[in-house]
Parts: structure tokens; C-alpha cells; sequence
């Protein structure tokens, strides 16, 4: 599980973007180093979902950074469906999958499409 910031990275700090770029860069090398073993490896990344990074984000925050942040919400399409991810997540893992292998699948609303 990464995040649309994965691939865009201008809505979060810096080691959350970091680290999130990292998930991709390690998702397509262990896709391409192991996918002759028949192990697949992907990633989902998701826009705004209903979970608790908000609050924890709400201690101790970059208020700058936070700001810079807010100027692009009103491009951001509504939250996520945690039930509609976690469906995702269980069809790239099944076999009906069994070709999709270093794919990073965008379900942000179209929020990087912007």
C-alpha cells in the first residue's frame, strides 16, 4: 500500500513522500527481480481515505506545510471506499491477477489526473 503520493508528492511532507516514492521503486524491483519466481509484487495507491492520518497529523504538524497541502483539497475528489480498496487488494492478489505483476494502480478518483 502506497499513496497517490507515491507519484505526485506535492500534497505531503517530505519523509511521507519519500517514503512513499520508495513503496513504488520497491514495488517494480521486487516485481522484476522476482517475477520469474512466480511472486508478484504491487502496489495500490490510494487518494484521501477515511482513516485516522488526520489526527495523527494534527500533533506537532508543519502548519506551512499543512497549508501548502490544503491549496490543492478542493482538487481532490471525495474519500476513498476502504471496502472498495480492500477488494482491490484481494483481486491483485488472486489469481485472476496472475499477469498484473509491478503495476501501481492509481484509485485516487482521478485526483492525479488533475
Amino acid at each position: 500500500m502506497s499513496s497517490a503520493t507515491g507519484i505526485a508528492g506535492f500534497r505531503a511532507g517530505a519523509a511521507y513522500t519519500a517514503s512513499k516514492h520508495g513503496l513504488v521503486g520497491l514495488t517494480k524491483n521486487t516485481a522484476a527481480f522476482y517475477g520469474k519466481k512466480k511472486i508478484r509484487c504491487n502496489a495500490i495507491l490510494p487518494g484521501a481515505m477515511k482513516t485516522n492520518i488526520a489526527d495523527a497529523l494534527a500533533t506537532g504538524m508543519n502548519m506551512e506545510g499543512y497549508q501548502t497541502m490544503q491549496t490543492t483539497a478542493a482538487m481532490e475528489p471525495s474519500n476513498n471506499d476502504l471496502e472498495t480498496v480492500a477488494k482491490l487488494c484481494f483481486f491483485l492478489c488472486s489469481d485472476d491477477a496472475g499477469v498484473v505483476n509491478g503495476a501501481c494502480v492509481q484509485t485516487d478518483g482521478g485526483w492525479l489526473s488533475y
